[in-house]
């Protein structure tokens, strides 16, 4: 049975036959299987086959071994090539924690991006991943409960290049059912045992309560996925006036053009951009709440941070809307200085600044000044969404001097922002741009002593 899925599957996609397929391997019985039947297949269909492995760092060093060994042993049996990846302990946690996201989350991002190097740097044409029938009945239900559209309710596609998924009609009876018979050892991830994640949290308690009261519920969620796929057929290919166009700067569509579309074709060009900057991720995992009021009244746009934790950012720059990936601010990417005595402090990659503390009304010739507030430590960071900064009267945001001067969206997260840790933001560095000024922020303490700011860029 499970062979005869698989023939289906190559036969239903022909251009994957004669192809290099890296399977994705853990050493689980899903995976197991799946090398085992494309394995079998390869001759027939002349695929030429890898291993691919991502240790995580996750488990007990024991349990990681146990599964290593476990792909170590396939991939010399199969006479098979071997990719792998070796996470830190303790990284994907540290990562999570940093940036309020799911080890789940994180983990997948690291598995997902090293699969796609492999693409990238030649080394295979396709990963084929072992996703199950089961998987897809949890995915939809997820999706349900999360408020997915009609897009997201197709569930995970059987192919979406260079991933494809083989086993995805096949349970995961079925698949334990075919490695007893052919007495195939595997490895079993005690993650999927502990409640502790969302997903096991569905298979292991929500279905089992559930089937109870809706014994076709999981019958009944593959046949939404179904009619959601032939619905989402039909709406893609509907005609939008909208288009995006790409510069240095990213994605961009005509604002008056989006002001004046239907609610429809703002949400279908919404789709089309995360999309294509999107890699893996479903548009149903961008919350609607960020979008609603965009697609319901757009004439307000400045910007919008659209996914949190994933870096896609949306704003208006002109008679433009652009969407791009943004920088993820961190120590990795940006930076954050604490600043206690004068001196030469770096700036991520963007240069330098020479920082002095002298009298009021003394400051060095080419250097940018503000009050020394009390004398104290102050932050030089890096830009975040949200920053303001206070006048007399009124506040402004920091996006806003960024539209003015001209900025090109991704260069934005390099602005400067020194922050005194009791008054908040306190001046901007804008002449890191041409364009750009400094700006002190109204109604600083007086101050017998001034910091004098010289920036240079790196050489």
């Amino acid at each position: 049975m499970i062979k005869e899925k698989v023939i289906s599957f190559f036969n239903m996609h022909p251009f994957l036959k004669r192809s290099r397929i890296a399977v994705a391997l853990s050493g689980g019985p899903d995976s197991v299987a799946l090398l085992h039947v494309l394995y079998e297949l390869s001759s027939f269909f002349n695929l030429r086959l890898s291993v691919v492995y991502v240790e995580h760092g996750i488990r007990a060093y024991e349990e990681r071994a146990r599964e290593r060994q476990m792909v170590l042993d396939y991939s010399k049996k199969y006479n098979l090539i071997l990719h792998e990846k070796i996470v830190a302990p303790g990284f994907i946690e540290h990562v999570a924690s940093e940036k309020s996201r799911s080890v789940e989350d994180v983990a997948r991002d690291i598995r997902y991006d090293f699969f796609s190097s492999l693409v990238k740097e030649d080394k295979t044409d396709y990963i084929a991943t072992a996703h199950t029938e089961d998987d897809q009945v949890e995915t939809i239900f997820m999706r349900v409960l999360s408020g997915s559209d009609i897009f997201g309710l197709r569930g995970i596609p059987a192919i979406r290049l260079p991933y494809i998924r083989p086993l995805l009609t096949c349970t995961k009876e079925e698949l334990l059912r075919y490695i007893s018979e052919l007495s195939l050892a595997y490895v079993v991830d005690s993650s999927n045992l502990s409640n502790d994640y969302l997903r096991n949290k569905i298979r292991n308690i929500a279905f089992p309560f559930l089937e109870k009261y809706f014994s076709g519920i999981k019958s009944g969620l593959l046949a939404l996925s179904q009619k959601a796929e032939i619905f989402s057929k039909e709406l893609q290919v509907l005609k939008t006036s909208l288009v995006w166009n790409y510069d240095s700067y990213g994605y961009y569509v005509d604002y008056n053009s989006f002001l004046h579309a239907s609610e429809f074709e703002r949400y279908m060009c919404l789709y089309e951009v995360f999309s294509m900057l999107g890699n893996n991720l479903p548009f149903s995992e961008l919350p609607f709440k960020h979008i609603y009021g965009l697609i319901k009244d757009p004439k307000n746009i400045s910007s919008i941070r659209l996914l949190s934790g994933r870096g896609f950012f949306l704003e208006r720059c002109g008679d433009k809307i652009y969407v791009t990936r943004e920088l993820a601010y961190g120590l990795e990417n940006g930076y954050f200085l604490e600043v206690k005595t004068p001196g030469k402090y770096m700036l991520g990659n963007i240069g330098y600044v020479i920082i002095d503390f002298v009298e009021y009304g003394k400051n060095p010739v080419g250097t940018f000044s503000f009050p020394w507030c009390n004398e104290r430590a102050f932050i030089i960071r890096s830009k975040k969404p949200g920053d303001v900064i206070e006048f007399s009267n009124h506040k402004k945001a920091i996006n806003k001097f960024l539209q003015e001067w001209n900025v090109p969206v991704d260069r934005r997260g390099m602005l400067p922002i020194i922050e005194d840790t009791e008054l908040g933001i306190v001046a901007i560095l804008g002449s890191v741009f041409n364009k750009g000024q400094d700006i002190i922020r109204h109604g600083l303490p007086a101050s017998t002593m001034q910091v004098a700011i010289k920036f240079l860029q790196e050489r």
